[in-house]
């Protein structure tokens, strides 16, 4: 197993799509796509419900695993990318769909206490949400690019 976050774990599959070694984990790889990069290495990973009934908690377990600067927000409607920083963005409340990879990537439903951590590079968007949707993120220091 690898640890991409402390608090949480994953293989390392190179498959599009493919299901980490926990069921409650998935890991995605995205190519170029649209002017976004996304990550060649690294995979999206989708924690799904880790902090279910218990967002509470979010801020302080980003804090001590060394992911400060927490904001609480939504996801931007339009594409864009953080060309130098990786993003971890955890569901507080309701439950949006959001597109990952950028203009052809895939369509994600995610809600309550689900957590991804989004790769420098990689493509994402809010595409509707509902039920209060905000998030908890921290973008480790780096720039938005938009692209053209």
């Amino acid at each position: 197993m690898k640890r991409l976050l402390p608090f949480m774990s994953a293989s390392d599959g190179k498959d599009a799509g493919s299901t980490a070694a926990n069921d409650n984990v998935s890991a995605f790889y995205f190519e170029e796509n649209g002017g976004i990069p996304n990550n060649p290495f690294l995979p999206v990973l989708i924690y799904h419900g880790v902090f279910k009934g218990r967002t509470d908690e979010i801020e302080k377990v980003f804090q001590k695993n060394n992911w400060g600067n927490n904001w609480v927000w939504t996801i931007f409607p339009y594409h864009h990318f953080h060309s130098n920083s990786h993003e971890v963005i955890a569901v507080r409340s309701g439950h949006a769909k959001v597109q990952l990879g950028g203009p052809q990537g895939k369509i994600f439903t995610i809600s309550e206490g689900d957590c991804v951590l989004l790769p420098a590079g990689t493509g994402h968007k809010r595409i509707e949400s509902g039920g209060g949707f905000a998030v908890t993120g921290v973008i480790r220091a780096g720039r938005i690019m938009i692209p053209k």
